[in-house]
């Protein structure tokens, strides 16, 4: 009696127990690669892991409170520090583009690089504000690299393992470092963070640094008001329509990967995004607005595609919409290493199937 009493008291509570949470599911969901003929293209050297303090010079530095005027000397001493950090991406970036238009062994040698610093606990050093700055940038370059290329055939199943317990620790010290600040000063820096701790997130299957990239959005999307301004970048003088444009980027990534795993977070704040994106789109083609606002005439490079990396995510979150279908095709492709490198070719090539949602909230991008 009591052993059939036992056996009814664990089916009640195998019965009742919660459904294990579906596996986090990648933006980049999808992605077909077709494998070209011939030989693994010999994998480049990789760049020596970095494990020293990550406490770097501000390229801004001295410029006053705007932070608009870079400091050519400081600059020249960043991009020296760097040197290892900014030669990993860009090898990541250019590897799993070559992933995606089938070159062998493109996977395996992105993967490579990957295990290499994941082996030697790259990033985790101390750091100052800029080194906070290029831990997250660099964490962002490669989970978001690694969600393209993990799942190619034939890849070492212990090297992804290291490598996912690298993002996973590398993930938590973002989030320690661009927590507990004031909220009144957050800017492109959390976005940033979160959309790596998001791509970190998806790698790992963590729920919890999923969760903190969207309250991060949640934040953000509420900040952005009826003009779509985001008051903190508004405060770059000169440079207010460049950080617009940068926070865009990250902005649209998490939303992206809210869509892929069912958060809506398009819509959050009557479509807060929507008037971000208008904003900054019409400031590239003319900065008059953001001139008049910030009271600097505005410093911005050439647009290319390089400059508006959101451009093919957001296009495949709103595939529907003649006019940034139109902008899209103009600025291609939209690249970025620290997004996973050419974003126009990974769409193309088809990913981001789970994307697409509510056609009413994409038609408010252009109110």
């Amino acid at each position: 009696m009591m052993r059939r009493n036992a056996m009814a008291a664990l089916c009640l509570f195998v019965l009742a127990a919660p459904a294990a949470a579906a596996p986090l599911v990648s933006p980049f969901e999808g992605l077909a690669v077709t494998p070209k003929a011939g030989k693994a293209k010999a994998c480049d050297d990789i760049p020596a892991p970095y494990t020293g303090k990550l406490e770097f010079a501000s390229k801004y530095a001295g410029s006053g409170k705007a932070r608009d005027r870079l400091n050519p000397f400081a600059l020249f001493s960043y991009k020296r520090s760097i040197a290892d950090i900014e030669a990993f991406e860009k090898g990541l970036a250019a590897n799993s583009d070559r992933h995606v238009r089938g070159q062998a062994g493109a996977a395996a040698c992105a993967l490579a690089w990957l295990h290499a610093w994941a082996a030697a606990d790259a990033l985790a050093g101390e750091a100052n504000a800029q080194g906070k700055a290029v831990r997250k940038w660099a964490l962002a370059a490669a989970a978001f690299n690694y969600l393209k290329i993990r799942d190619a055939k034939g890849l070492d199943a212990a090297e992804l393992r290291t490598v996912r317990d690298w993002l996973s620790r590398r993930a938590e010290q973002v989030v320690a470092d661009h927590s507990g600040g004031d909220p009144a000063r957050m800017n492109n820096h959390l976005y940033w963070a979160a959309a790596a701790v998001a791509a970190s997130a998806v790698a790992t299957d963590r729920r919890d640094l999923l969760d903190w990239s969207f309250g991060v959005y949640r934040r953000a999307a509420a900040a952005i008001d009826a003009d779509g301004v985001l008051a903190t970048e508004m405060a770059r003088g000169a440079r207010a329509l460049e950080y617009h444009n940068f926070a865009l980027a990250p902005l649209v990534m998490v939303a992206a990967i809210g869509r892929a795993n069912g958060e809506d977070l398009l819509a959050l704040n009557d479509c807060a995004l929507c008037r971000l994106a208008t904003r900054v789109e019409t400031g590239l083609r003319d900065a008059a607005w953001f001139s008049e606002r910030a009271g600097s005439r505005q410093a911005l490079d050439e647009v290319n595609g390089k400059l508006v990396p959101w451009v093919a995510p957001l296009a495949a979150l709103c595939p529907g919409d003649a006019r940034l279908a139109a902008f899209a095709q103009q600025h291609a492709p939209a690249s970025a290493r620290r997004l996973g490198g050419n974003l126009t070719d990974l769409f193309a090539h088809g990913a981001g199937q789970r994307l697409r949602g509510d056609d009413a909230t994409c038609r408010q991008l252009w109110r």
